[in-house]
């Protein structure tokens, strides 16, 4: 069940997350909060909300969060048609339509937070989401030769 309206305090000499349901009152220490679906939403929360906390106190570090495989609690046991290419998400499912909101929060807090970078690497396409084809600067297809990892990279 995902976790919505909470409040969610971060105890940095711990450090730890504890979630507080707001009509219950009901806390939820992060390592007992279920889905894997939860455990993506309150990363990407803390996560900037720590970048907006910093830059409000002009830290010295760089507004940049780089975000690897955002669609994993929707597609990780599902076997790709082709796995020699992305995957490609041509129609809205509830699964795709659960990303779309997690990118959608990704792009409203880019917008939001002035000198912000995000990079995303991800295996999901959606490719009937304007936003988000617009924000892809590159796709990397197993079956090309251009790979993020050259094929002749040394192993050790």
């Amino acid at each position: 069940m995902p976790i919505e309206n909470c409040d969610v305090d971060f105890f940095s000499k711990q450090p730890k997350l504890v979630i507080t349901d707001s009509e219950s009152q009901k806390k939820t220490q992060f390592e007992n909060i279920g889905s894997d679906e939860n455990y993506l939403s309150l990363h990407l929360s803390f996560a900037f909300a720590l970048q907006r906390f910093l830059a409000e106190k002009q830290s010295s570090v760089p507004g940049l969060l780089i975000l690897d495989q955002i669609s994993r609690p929707y597609y990780s046991n599902k076997k790709e048609s082709d796995e020699s290419d992305l995957k490609e998400i041509v129609n809205r499912d509830d699964d795709s339509s659960a990303l779309e909101k997690h990118f959608d929060f990704i792009f409203s807090q880019v917008a939001s937070q002035s000198g912000l970078q995000v990079i995303v690497l991800e295996h999901a396409y959606l490719s009937y989401h304007e936003e988000y084809k617009k924000a892809t600067k590159y796709r990397w297809p197993k079956v090309s030769n251009d790979k993020l990892i050259p094929s002749d990279w040394p192993e050790n």
